[in-house]
């Protein structure tokens, strides 16, 4: 398995432990106003990828970890470039760039705004963690989908076949969150993944 397996491999143990945490609250007071927050989700995902970049020993810029950088200022900053920036340093020198990620959760002109930051990045992962329902062919009816067809990230895998900085070995991971039920409500949260390598 190579590094770009592993850190893709680890970055879903990360998100799907966010999963865990949304079990517990569901049917909690005030549980469906926390679940449909964007804050609530930008908060744990980066949070929780902060404290995996750390075990890693990565030096990490992320957006909201004023608190951790406090705790650990030789290796936490707060926003470099993106919401979540992973970086090998070689002492003052950045020597590598692991993942950087974007977390939207608004509607699709703010998600694929945030995406095409992920173009510029010269990462080894670039991901993207978003509302997912934005891009499922039966949202308005949503009975009996589970998850994001190929279809939903043809725009996506667009932007990246059309930008001419494209290089071949590109590689991008989604992590579509998916939740509700036949009524509309926040309930049954799961993450759809992709994978794209250009």
């Amino acid at each position: 398995m190579d590094e770009k397996d592993e850190i893709i491999r680890e970055v879903k143990q990360v998100l799907d432990s966010i999963l865990e945490k949304t079990k517990k609250l569901e049917g909690t007071e005030g549980s469906e106003r926390t679940l449909e927050s964007p804050k609530w989700w930008t908060d744990q995902v980066l949070t929780d990828l902060c404290a995996w970049g750390l075990k890693r020993g990565f030096w990490v810029g992320a957006r909201g970890m004023n608190e951790l950088a406090r705790e650990c200022p030789e290796r936490v900053r707060s926003e470099f470039l993106y919401d979540l920036t992973c970086v090998k340093r070689n002492g003052d020198w950045l020597k590598r760039v692991p993942l950087v990620a974007e977390s939207e959760w608004g509607n699709p002109k703010c998600i694929e705004y945030d995406f095409q930051k992920l173009l510029l990045a010269r990462a080894d992962v670039r991901l993207m963690v978003f509302n997912g329902n934005h891009y499922r062919t039966d949202y308005q009816s949503s009975e009996g989908k589970t998850s994001i067809d190929s279809g939903g990230l043809e725009k996506f895998v667009k932007y990246i076949t059309e930008c001419e900085q494209t290089r071949k070995g590109d590689t991008y991971l989604f992590a579509a969150r998916l939740h509700e039920d036949k009524n509309g409500k926040p309930v049954n949260h799961r993450f759809d993944y992709h994978r794209f390598t250009a």
